[in-house]
């Protein structure tokens, strides 16, 4: 069996993230990192900013990856975008090879740094819902998730694939049904560990 990079797993002759990684800064290993839909959610940040101040209170790192987007880009000129296109995200529907090729270039970026978030948390909180399940990026994270032994909590608006309710229950998490459920078991958790 080919050697597997330990952060996107891909055989070694294919990984990326060893060069990526010289150019970009490691970002602050973080204790909570929050997984969800970003591209097609209709609010990606409500929540977070919600359980970031909620989970500040106790004292604890948040990794979130939309505030942190913009320093993942940071020089890869994201924001010198061609007329017609409002978002970088709008790179991966064109025909033209050199924004084909930009498209992919902030991906890899922001998949390795996501993932050795992932890696360096503590837990994973992950808002599932109808935009979670049509995305591609949390789906990766979750597993990512299991393979490394962090424990998974998950706000189930929308019902989950056997698979990730799978994932979760053997990486040590809890499925909740709303925020609040999940903000009461953590309030517990947190403070049996201050004791």
């Amino acid at each position: 069996m080919p050697f597997r990079c330990p952060n996107c797993q891909l055989p070694k002759e294919h990984c990326m993230c060893e060069k990526i990684l010289k150019r970009v800064k490691t970002p602050v290993i973080p204790q909570v990192y929050l997984a969800g839909a970003i591209e097609r959610a209709k609010d990606a940040t409500s929540w977070r900013n919600d359980l970031t101040v909620f989970l500040k209170d106790y004292k604890i790192n948040i990794f979130d990856p939309c505030a942190e987007e913009n320093s993942k880009l940071r020089g890869l000129h994201f924001r010198r975008l061609p007329d017609g296109i409002s978002h970088w995200h709008q790179f991966k529907n064109s025909d033209n090879p050199a924004l084909r090729k930009r498209f992919s270039n902030y991906m890899e970026r922001i998949q390795v740094l996501d993932l050795e978030a992932v890696r360096n948390s503590t837990m994973v909180i992950v808002r599932w819902d109808e935009a979670t399940q049509l995305g591609g990026g949390t789906h990766h994270e979750l597993v990512y998730s299991y393979m490394h032994h962090i424990p998974i909590y998950a706000i189930e608006e929308y019902p989950m694939p056997a698979w990730h309710v799978h994932l979760i229950d053997k990486s040590g998490g809890v499925i909740f049904k709303t925020m609040d459920e999940l903000k009461d078991y953590l309030s517990d958790e947190l403070e049996k560990k201050d004791e």
